[in-house]
């Protein structure tokens, strides 16, 4: 660690344990916070370069390899975010964020790959069934999508981001969207699209959360 500089692992070593012994925290987030810990240390052991001229030895510690690990994860992000990058056109893009009430927080954390699953489908459905109507866009889009599971805040917030593309396929001619938004209802009409999407392929998953249940979490908001 450089002079001055404060790491994860530092906040974590100076007061995790206290943190842990007031709060209960799930055993996924325990695991994470040990890996963490344990980062680069004797704990997880390491190995040992010498230099057969000089004598000279370096011992260096294993990695935890942990995904919410900042240190073994930075040169992965960087890598994702060069790719991406790499994938960009040079046109206008508009971003929208699909989320999930919270009340359905314990039904997501239960069922992690299925809902995320369905929120992927069923805001990938909603964006692009609002795109194709005519009284919006009536065009299909080009989308790049990324799952978040933490708010700002660092509490459980499953959210789907998306960059839509500001070109677009209309009557199989290519055109582009010069405007400053993404010429979408995003209330009443979205919020309806979505839960018709989100309910009916929660139906089809053989998981019980009705059109009415997801209307009703929604307006709580």
């Amino acid at each position: 660690m450089m002079a001055g500089r404060i790491e994860v692992q530092d906040v974590f070593r100076k007061y995790g344990s206290e943190y842990l012994a007031v709060h209960g925290l799930p055993p996924h987030i325990q695991k994470a916070v040990r890996a963490i810990n344990n980062c680069r240390t004797s704990v997880l052991g390491g190995h040992k370069d010498s230099c057969n001229e000089c004598d000279y030895t370096k011992i260096s510690y294993n990695s935890c390899r942990n995904r919410h690990c900042p240190k073994c994860q930075a040169l992965a992000k960087e890598r994702w975010l060069m790719a991406r990058q790499e994938e960009l056109l040079p046109v206008p893009y508009f971003h929208v964020v699909y989320t999930l009430p919270s009340e359905l927080d314990e039904i997501v954390l239960q069922n992690q790959v299925l809902m995320y699953n369905l929120l992927f489908k069923a805001s990938q459905e909603t964006i692009r069934e609002l795109a194709s109507d005519k009284k919006y866009l009536g065009a299909r889009i080009g989308l790049t999508s990324i799952l978040h599971t933490w708010g700002q805040n660092l509490t459980f917030h499953p959210h789907v981001h998306y960059d839509k593309l500001g070109i677009m396929t209309r009557e199989a001619k290519l055109s582009a969207n010069t405007g400053n938004s993404a010429h979408f209802p995003l209330h009443n009409v979205s919020v309806q699209v979505s839960l018709t999407n989100l309910s009916n392929l929660c139906h089809l998953s053989n998981l019980s959360i009705s059109y009415h249940f997801l209307e009703s979490m929604m307006g709580s908001h």
